[in-house]
């Protein structure tokens, strides 16, 4: 299974530890920058372009060298869209940030994961990786998106990650599916009941409760 990573150049640690993590799956990750020129033939938008509609996931990590750099939020912006014109599920990884310094939108995402420290976990990483390939949702169109789940500091050795159970047979189903309150998008959360976050959509602050 192919995933392409959306993120900032400055994430390099985040990056590799999400290449870690997938690497141990025999996943393959889509780096764009990291890949030979050989590779990249054409313009970088038709590049991308080419390369999003190939994978099967898309993980975007909304941090703050996303956030805070307007060449990047552009990239990360047409990544998205492209993705929406192919139906592919985007996966948001969301660093927790202070909701006056979020002033950009995702407007499709299937999925979001919220963080806390210094990088999202790559257990988590992989537990949601690997729900996608059991559950079959890599192949058709996902509809809504998620947003959720407050990762702790990374406490495991990567090396250790091979030894995780078994995902259920059809694990999505066993992801919450909410509605913002606000602005009314639907979306899977993948983290814990009474979570304070704020939507990727419309920016607002909401109290995930749990299943209703």
């Amino acid at each position: 299974m192919e995933i392409f990573l959306s993120h900032s150049r400055k994430d390099l640690n985040l990056v590799n530890t999400v290449k870690k993590a997938l690497g141990l799956l025999d996943y393959h990750t889509i780096v764009y920058e990291d890949l030979p020129e050989n590779l990249r033939p054409g313009k970088d938008l038709d590049n991308i372009r080419n390369l999003i509609s190939q994978s099967q996931l898309v993980f975007l990590f909304l941090t703050s060298n996303v956030i805070s750099l307007k060449h990047t939020l552009t990239w990360v912006q047409y990544e998205d869209h492209v993705a929406s014109m192919s139906n592919k599920p985007v996966i948001v990884f969301q660093e927790q940030l202070p909701v006056s310094t979020t002033s950009f939108p995702i407007l499709y995402f299937t999925d979001v994961i919220s963080w806390v420290g210094p990088s999202a976990d790559p257990m988590k990483i992989q537990e949601i990786a690997k729900s996608f390939r059991s559950s079959g949702a890599v192949v058709r169109a996902v509809a809504g998106g998620a947003i959720g789940a407050i990762f702790g500091p990374i406490g495991a050795l990567l090396g250790a990650l091979v030894g995780l159970a078994s995902t259920p047979q059809n694990p999505l189903q066993n992801i919450p599916t909410v509605k913002c309150p606000n602005c009314k998008y639907t979306f899977r959360y993948w983290g814990n009941e009474n979570t304070l976050f704020y939507c990727p959509n419309c920016l607002k602050e909401w109290l995930y409760k749990g299943r209703s």
